[in-house]
């Protein structure tokens, strides 16, 4: 059986129930927030404090490295300046260098 492969992933933001912002990336957001919800996931702190809401996502076109490579600048980010991606997700054009408006297909906040 051959793999499924995807040329379009998601890096997201969590809310927690404690308030902070948790951030991943995904092939499927929707099954992956419902594997955080119910904490069969792999991720030990959604276990811990469970998501209460996506507060924003970003539609990825290119590879997973790229993803990975975006998720991991918003991880190394602030508190304050994850809050305003949570905000406005448009805003990550404007806060990380190099990133082209064909890089992200589209960025929701929900």
């Amino acid at each position: 059986m051959k793999a499924c492969t995807t040329n379009t992933w998601f890096v997201y933001m969590l809310e927690c129930e404690n308030g902070s912002l948790y951030t991943g990336c995904t092939d499927d957001l929707a099954r992956r927030f419902n594997e955080h919800r119910k904490g069969t996931g792999r991720s030990k702190y959604t276990r811990s404090f469970k998501p209460v809401r996506v507060a924003a996502s970003w539609k990825i076109a290119g590879s997973k490295g790229s993803a990975l490579r975006m998720e991991r600048l918003i991880k190394g980010m602030d508190r304050k300046t994850k809050q305003a991606l949570a905000h406005d997700p448009r805003k990550l054009r404007d806060i990380v260098p190099g990133i082209s408006g064909s890089d992200i297909v589209s960025c929701a906040t929900n």
